[in-house]
């Protein structure tokens, strides 16, 4: 029998996240937790009284303590007076608590706030529950509102939505996981204090402290050094620009930015260390055997103070945790078990917040962790390593060997989530960190608790600390910038991540156990039963991909705006428009939604990009897909425009070398494996005839896309005009498509009766945003649609829409994300 008590906080974790991880996904009533849970502890007590070794109560206990815990972020609360009955209506007078408070940039802030009430005109209605609050600040000052203040505003509330894209990002879960339940917008100079705080909190208390903090720093300097040293000492990387983060991140310094074992280790051994000095000067203390107790028992103490200080990431909840459980080994004088500590961690954070173990921070942090110790438990058993000599030069082995194993024990997940791998990481390692951690780090944490007492001297520590880091930002650009620095990966499915750690376990278990040889017999077999299950996988993409052929076409969901896969035989891509939003600063929808989900169907390679037109929300989506895939062709109409995004995506086309011939020049007819495409309008020659940047939704690249016996119709942005034009110039059986991708998002200038005569679709795929401004698609244009018979489909309801033609059949197949409504 195994015994799971030797090491019980690993089954107490595995189990309770198990379970966590099951209920999820499938609903477990709260009732049948509760029968199970209460049954399984009193076994667990009986047992432990008679003294019985049976772990399976135990872990059935962990399992569905796990349900109990995830239980309720998992189902909406039906209360009368919960927030979500007011949701996406109309404008109320909302009254709340501000629970946290938390600045974006110079022009915005977030604020949680707690709801007491919601107003309608002179009814006011309790509620609970917290929303989200931006507020545009509009050169008003930061104290428009504190912690714990009693405010009230005027706003519309929403509810929060996802970009219904196969495999996409879950964004409502992700705030539902937060416990944030709707979102709503106000200017500072619309907030209305209506009461003070008066009784503040020990967190709250906290919070000003990290806010006077940041504020000390933000008056010494504002540049990229500085943002970088406020991450660093009090974990706020809001200010860090994104070009810094994405330079920390390909070279494999992203770690650095996270508060973790790194600066929770420099303060516990600076202030561990200061204190066992500090004591040994008293002989009570030196007589008595407790100077390392007592500087332990102060450490301890400083450790979490800072941890709170620093903002409590999952990472530096896990490093105080392990910390703590270190300086309490001085006390009971027992070494600590690594395994057991590190899952003792994971434990208590997920009985704390059980949602998270779905975290990217959670998962990097404890995956790093276990797999340095993995990796050294490892390499300490090969003689190659123990015949190293002690010194710098084992110094530097060790620390590579660090960065290696933290790489390669959270390689899948960072393919996953960030679709990146840092080849120069280990290098770059061994010059920053070293310098991050032995100067910048001692110097500004000494400056931040020494700023209420010495305040002139602090501000020299930010100083020094801000310059040390202006290097250090030269140094990781120059990292960033070496070619082949890092590589743009696909996303991993959740199958090959499982083969992946299986077969490093396995590898890990074959050098560990070589005197077991039918165990070595038996890993081996495994191993390549892991190799035969990714070979399968791989042969599986890589036929569907290259050998396939039909044609399958996506429209996908990327809000208010249009953009289309079309996967052609054998593996030729296009993309048809890219969406995008006005400011890709605020959002990039390309780097957000388009690019995640062609890298989960394994797509890097994009052969042609057509524009239909150079608005933002068919072009801004294309200036990450530009930047960062293989494109070898772009088809637009010609027409120019003045905006940034348009500036930005021919000054890519140009630094990458991408094809892009002119309209006139272009061919309006070709075949690609087997798919014909026609350019039916604008006519060549049709800039001469109209004003310089002007009528760009008429002006709309119209394809048609034809695949055995079937026809889809890209009418870009065409209005009523635009519409009349075309049905002039192009004979009715060659505008005829079964399929229309409806012109202007359903918008009621467009889908006129004389268009969609010509066109005589059967079905309908409009591309529109859940409930945007325009009020697209238009309730006009969807009952002409019906009158005329045409089946709907809308991304705004239906999620991505799927289409599969296949070759030499009339048949086609439509999937929907969203199967109901």
């Amino acid at each position: 029998m195994i015994n799971i008590y030797k090491r019980v906080f690993v089954c107490n974790f595995l189990f309770v996240a198990a379970g966590i991880i099951f209920a999820e996904s499938f609903f477990i009533p709260f009732s049948f937790s509760i029968i199970c849970v209460s049954i399984c502890f009193i076994k667990v007590l009986i047992n432990y009284f008679y003294k019985k070794s049976r772990p399976v109560f135990h872990i059935l206990l962990c399992f569905f303590t796990g349900c109990l815990l995830i239980y309720p972020y998992t189902v909406e609360k039906n209360s009368h007076n919960e927030i979500t009955k007011f949701t996406d209506s109309k404008k109320y007078k909302i009254t709340g608590i501000v629970k946290k408070k938390k600045k974006l940039n110079r022009q915005r802030d977030h604020l949680i706030i707690e709801l007491e009430s919601v107003t309608d005109k002179r009814l006011l209605y309790p509620v609970s529950g917290r929303i989200r609050v931006t507020v545009y600040k509009n050169g008003k000052k930061e104290n428009y509102c504190a912690t714990g203040d009693e405010i009230s505003f005027f706003s519309k509330i929403r509810s929060f939505s996802n970009f219904k894209n196969r495999g996409g990002f879950d964004y409502v879960r992700y705030m539902r996981f937060k416990k944030i339940t709707a979102t709503a917008y106000t200017k500072a100079a619309g907030i209305l204090i209506e009461k003070k705080s008066t009784n503040t909190t020990f967190f709250e208390k906290i919070d000003l402290v990290r806010a006077s903090v940041l504020l000390f720093i933000d008056q010494k300097e504002k540049s990229d050094s500085a943002s970088l040293l406020k991450a660093l000492l009090i974990g706020d990387k809001q200010s860090i620009d994104i070009s810094v983060k994405e330079a920390f991140n390909h070279s494999g310094l992203g770690h650095v930015l996270a508060i973790s074992g790194l600066h929770v280790g420099i303060v516990a051994s600076f202030v561990f260390t200061f204190f066992v000095w500090f004591f040994s000067r008293f002989n009570w203390f030196l007589f008595n055997g407790l100077t390392k107790k007592a500087a332990a028992f102060i450490t301890l103490f400083v450790v979490i103070f800072y941890g709170l200080l620093s903002g409590s990431s999952f990472s530096t909840q896990r490093a105080v945790i392990m910390v703590s459980f270190f300086l309490v080994s001085f006390f009971v004088s027992r070494k600590p078990d690594f395994l057991n500590t590190l899952s003792a961690a994971a434990f208590f954070i997920l009985i704390i917040d059980p949602a998270s173990i779905f975290s990217i921070s959670f998962q990097l942090s404890f995956t790093a962790v276990l797999s340095i110790f993995a990796g050294f438990h490892f390499i300490g058993q090969k003689e190659i390593y123990k015949k190293i000599p002690k010194g710098v030069k084992a110094w530097v082995i060790n620390f590579i060997l660090l960065s290696l194993f933290a790489i390669i024990g959270t390689m899948p997940i960072v393919m996953y989530y960030f679709n990146i791998i840092s080849l120069i990481g280990p290098a770059a390692n061994i010059v920053v960190v070293p310098i991050i951690g032995f100067i910048v780090l001692p110097t500004g944490l000494f400056g931040v608790f020494i700023l209420p007492v010495f305040p002139v001297l602090s501000g020299f520590c930010f100083h020094f600390s801000i310059l040390i880091l202006s290097y250090v930002i030269v140094v990781v650009k120059f990292f960033a910038n070496i070619p082949f620095a890092f590589i743009y990966t696909i996303t991993p499915s959740f199958l090959e991540i499982l083969c992946y750690y299986l077969f490093c376990g396995l590898i890990l278990l074959f050098y560990m156990y070589k005197k077991e040889d039918w165990l070595r017999k038996a890993v081996f077999y495994g191993m390549i039963a892991v190799v035969v299950v990714l070979s399968v996988d791989v042969g599986y993409w890589y036929f569907k991909r290259y050998f396939c052929n039909n044609l399958e076409v996506t429209i996908l969901d990327v809000g208010q705006g249009s953009c289309a896969l079309l996967e052609l035989p054998y593996g030729y891509c296009i993309l048809v428009d890219g969406g995008g939003f006005t400011d890709n600063t605020v959002f990039d929808m390309g780097r957000i939604v388009v690019a995640p989900f062609l890298l989960k169907k394994k797509i890097k390679t994009v052969e042609t990009l057509i524009l239909s037109h150079p608005n933002s929300d068919h072009l801004n989506g294309f200036l990450h897909i530009a930047e960062n895939f293989h494109v070898k062709n772009v088809i637009t109409n010609g027409q120019k425009s003045l905006s940034y995004g348009y500036k930005k995506f021919i000054e890519i086309i140009k630094k990458r070398e991408i094809n892009m011939p002119a309209f006139d020049s272009c061919p309006k007819e070709f075949e690609i494996n087997g798919v014909k495409f026609k350019i039916l309008y604008p006519l060549p020659g049709f800039l001469k005839g109209v004003q310089k940047y002007s009528d760009e939704n008429n002006n709309s690249l119209v394809l048609k896309v034809e695949y055995g016996k079937c026809s889809i119709l890209f009418s870009g942005d065409i209005m009523k005009e635009g519409e009349k034009k075309l049905v002039s110039v192009v004979k009715n059986r060659k505008l005829m498509s079964k399929i229309l991708i409806a012109p202007h998002h359903g918008s009621k200038t467009s889908s006129s009766i004389g268009f969609l005569k010509s066109v005589k679709p059967e079905i309908v795929i409009i591309s529109a945003g859940s409930r945007n401004r325009f009020g697209f698609p238009h309730k006009v244009v969807l009952d002409r649609y019906k009158k005329q018979g045409i089946k709907i489909f809308r991304t705004d309801l239906d999620g991505a829409v799927q289409i599969l033609i296949y070759k030499d059949k009339s048949a086609l197949c439509i999937r929907q994300v969203v199967t109901k409504r």
